[in-house]
């Protein structure tokens, strides 16, 4: 009996060492970090969205760029922030885009389960003139949140319009958004930058970008098939993935061979992509 367990535990071990040999991937592959580290994990103690998170992404762990969620408050000022509400990570209350830019100044990330140390909001700002002066610009990828009935997608577009261009910023962040108005806004205006439409209908989302000559789109990874990716890059589209964290979900992803991924587990993607 000792035996025999002793052989099945070999071939359990076995097994993830021969799976990792497979070569998965494009090298050339962009591995962006999810609102930058990722979010919170018992691994990762970093707030989505900060500071800290976007420049340990790419500093620390060297993913090729992050993504990052944009809202605009009650000011125009534009903030990385991803819940509408902002009760359950910070220490302040209410919905972001009824908030003054002073008000959001003093606002930090809650310390609960001794997580976070004291992290700051931080405003899309902050990271353009961190990474503006770099010879070799880290992808800094923007999901523009239109989710709030409370918004002006003209007063939002022109925001962001406002501050890319301030920073030369189109050969080094992409623009990605739901709403099909925010993008023909910006395109209108800034039709030298990288435009993703997110969408869960593939077929007609690759119908939509050739249409409007966007860049691409992007989407979840258990929403899309290799097919459907090879589909969208036979029409000189490209496509990036996002929800891609555990072994599985990476392998997945990295099979179907998308233009980028959106992960928040950045070493284990780096390392699988590599093998």
């Amino acid at each position: 009996m000792d035996k025999i367990i002793y052989i099945l535990l070999i071939g359990l071990l076995l097994i993830p060492s021969c799976t990792k040999k497979e070569n998965y991937t494009d090298p050339d592959v962009e591995i962006v970090g999810h609102g930058g580290m990722g979010f919170a994990s018992f691994i990762n103690t970093y707030p989505p969205n900060s500071m800290i998170s976007v420049i340990k992404a790419i500093e620390g762990y060297g993913a090729d760029g992050v993504e990052v969620d944009v809202q605009m408050d009650m000011n125009g000022q534009l903030w990385l922030f991803h819940d509408l509400q902002m009760d359950k990570s910070t220490d302040c209350s209410g919905y972001l885009v009824n908030k003054s830019s002073d008000y959001l100044c003093d606002c930090s990330y809650k310390s609960g389960f001794n997580f976070f140390q004291e992290e700051k909001l931080v405003r899309l700002e902050d990271v353009l003139e961190y990474f503006c002066n770099w010879n070799e610009h880290p992808l800094i990828s923007l999901q523009i949140n239109t989710d709030s009935r409370n918004y002006n997608i003209q007063e939002l577009g022109t925001s962001l319009i406002i501050l890319l261009e301030e920073y030369n910023a189109a050969e080094w962040v992409e623009i990605t958004s739901e709403s099909e108005e925010l993008l023909d806004y910006i395109d209108d205006t800034l039709n030298n930058y990288s435009i993703l439409l997110e969408t869960q209908g593939i077929n007609e989302g690759i119908e939509k970008c050739i249409s409007k000559g966007w860049t691409g789109i992007i989407t979840a990874n258990d929403n899309i098939t290799e097919q459907q990716v090879r589909q969208a890059k036979d029409q000189n589209l490209k496509v990036s993935v996002f929800n891609v964290c555990l072994y599985y979900q990476i392998r997945e992803a990295l099979e179907k061979g998308p233009d980028q991924i959106q992960t928040d587990d950045i070493e284990l993607l780096i390392r699988m992509s590599r093998e």
